[in-house]
């Protein structure tokens, strides 16, 4: 039957695309069932870069991992909105940036000298992190449904083992591509990611993160400082 009831309206006229979405983001941010993904890119936009950085760099470096040529991430994150379109293209996104962004956070987190680093190098130590896990674990960039790699288990696990690897980089001095490469390959076989691997089975939830990413860093080499 109608309603017939008050309710409240508002209409706001010549406002910028970037108020649009500002409001947008306002007035959505606590609706439950809207992609969070979404609204995090939308604020990323909005907000300067300056400010960003000194409030979430995390989303910062998410986004940049996300759009950059040279991160193995750029075209593999779902930034938010309909996924209809990637669908129609046969484009296949394995994770949304929510979850790279909480990656990153773990990362700047757990690690005890990135802090140390201006926001230029942290992003560059991470990218360097990611291109050595496109090299070692290169089946699994090329073909992302077949392994958990590149999905929130595997983000977060990797995430969680980047900080251990970037700090003892950083204490050799030495934080190269290869270098990360090598640290990586030492713990491969600690854990195998495929979908239907006994080491993944069933595992979900920050117990397991730290449970597989501990395996994988008890492999790691002795780290040598100079």
């Amino acid at each position: 039957m109608p309603l017939d009831a008050i309710v409240p309206f508002q209409l706001h006229i010549g406002l910028s695309r970037d108020q649009e979405a500002g409001l947008f983001s306002d007035f959505n941010a606590n609706q439950k069932g809207l992609n969070t993904s979404h609204l995090a890119t939308i604020e990323t936009r909005i907000t300067p870069e300056a400010v960003e950085l000194e409030r979430h760099p995390e989303r910062v470096f998410a986004r940049n991992l996300a759009t950059d040529s040279a991160s193995p991430w750029n075209g593999l994150v779902h930034m938010g909105g309909s996924k209809a379109g990637a669908k129609e293209a046969h484009v296949y996104r394995p994770v949304n940036f929510v979850a790279l962004e909480q990656g990153v956070k773990r990362i700047l987190r757990k690690s005890q000298y990135m802090g140390e680093q201006g926001s230029d190098v942290q992003y560059g130590l991470i990218r360097n992190y990611w291109q050595a896990m496109a090299q070692v674990y290169a089946p699994a960039f090329a073909d992302p449904r077949e392994y958990l790699v590149l999905k929130n288990l595997g983000v977060s696990t990797f995430s969680q083992l980047a900080a251990t690897i970037i700090d003892r980089c950083l204490i050799a001095g030495t934080y190269e591509v290869e270098d990360m490469v090598a640290q990586l390959e030492a713990s491969k076989d600690a854990v195998d990611w495929h979908r239907e691997s006994a080491d993944v089975a069933g595992m979900s939830g920050n117990r397991a993160v730290l449970k597989l990413a501990g395996r994988m860093a008890a492999a790691l080499p002795v780290p040598v400082s100079v």
